[in-house]
């Protein structure tokens, strides 16, 4: 593995704002597999051996492993091993997880900043709104809503760059 690879993908998980975006959007069970992958990089491994390392269920590892194989960061193939009885080996591809982790972290703020800069009107929540996590709405959402968040009623302040980059 590129040292490069292992070095941000150390760092990022070091943030604890990052392991909790991880574990909202991958599950509860995330940080464990992509640690293991981490530390066994080039790794293919079975499932049932998978588990048992990380002393998690099989529909828990499933769960993790077809949410990184939808973002495209996961791949596996199937053995069979009896009739219509398969064992899956599954593989972690470090770079796709290091990019997917900075696309939803840094990324999401890049976005944001760029959508003020090209004129977009936007607003948020200061109260909902959390690191690279920013509660957003457009100008024509914010007047439906009377100016007022949709889950705790605070009041949507226009959003600039120099906001954007709290919550960086």
């Amino acid at each position: 593995m590129n040292r490069q690879v292992f070095s941000d993908l150390e760092n990022m998980l070091n943030d604890f704002e990052i392991r909790k975006m991880i574990v909202n959007e991958i599950g509860d069970n995330a940080l464990s597999v992509i640690r293991y992958f981490i530390s066994s990089p080039d790794t293919t491994i079975s499932e049932e051996d998978l588990c048992r390392i990380l002393n998690i269920s099989g529909k828990e590892l499933r769960e993790v492993m077809n949410i990184l194989h939808d973002h495209k960061i996961s791949m596996y193939y199937k053995r069979e091993n009896l009739p219509n009885h398969f064992t899956f080996y599954w593989k972690v591809d470090l770079d796709e997880l290091r990019d997917w982790i900075y696309k939803n972290s840094y990324g999401r703020i890049e976005d944001i900043m760029n959508r003020i800069e090209s004129g977009e009107e936007l607003y948020y929540c200061d109260r909902c709104s959390e690191r690279f996590n920013i509660k957003l709405y457009s100008f024509e959402e914010a007047v439906d809503l009377n100016f007022k968040c949709e889950h705790c009623t605070n009041v949507l302040e226009p959003l600039t760059n120099e906001i954007v980059v709290k919550y960086r």
